[in-house]
């Protein structure tokens, strides 16, 4: 009687392991298909695409500026409606992926997603940081970095005194009585 119980027990373990298996390959199907189809539809308001976070493809050096432009993309989107990046598409829409970016910067995909964090957090506070979900996704064989950002509340400043919003496909400063009103 144990013997069977065991062998039960043996067959049901495997049998939920492979609906987990299932599951995932579902999930990672459907993201990948939600993410081609925001890659085809361009950018807008709530999507931006960027080739990299930090890598300069022509000198292949990491540039600040880079980061800085991402960073100012989040905080745009945290003050209009929330939105996403997908860093490793260009503005083509091509998918290039992170993948030489991370090889050549940061090592792994871990280091990488901590440098991102890092930057993003010191940048904007850490309050608005729960605000923002990322996560390195597989599409057509290439790693992309999606960047999902929520509205915010309250006003985002990037380095505590620079104000961005989304408008149209493009994020813009705001200053001086613009940003009063």
């Amino acid at each position: 009687q144990q013997v069977r119980n065991l062998k039960r027990k043996e067959k049901i373990d495997a049998i939920v392991k492979t609906l987990d298996v299932c599951r995932k390959f579902m999930r990672n199907l459907s993201e990948s298909s939600e993410l081609k189809s925001r890659v085809e539809s361009g950018e807008n308001t709530n999507t931006e695409f960027k080739q990299t976070f930090a890598l300069d493809v022509k000198s292949r050096k990491k540039e600040k500026y880079i980061v800085d432009s991402c960073i100012k993309t989040i905080a745009a989107f945290l003050n209009t409606e929330g939105g996403t990046l997908l860093v490793g598409v260009n503005d083509d829409g091509e998918i290039l992926g992170i993948e030489e970016e991370v090889d050549l910067l940061y090592k792994n995909n871990d280091k990488f997603l901590l440098h991102f964090k890092d930057k993003v957090r010191s940048a904007i506070g850490e309050n608005f940081f729960t605000l923002i979900k990322y996560e390195i996704l597989n599409i057509e064989g290439n790693e992309i970095l999606r960047v999902i950002c929520d509205k915010s509340d309250n006003p985002v400043f990037v380095d505590k005194t620079n104000f961005y919003v989304r408008v149209n496909p493009s994020t813009e400063k705001i200053e001086g009585k613009d940003l009063l009103n």
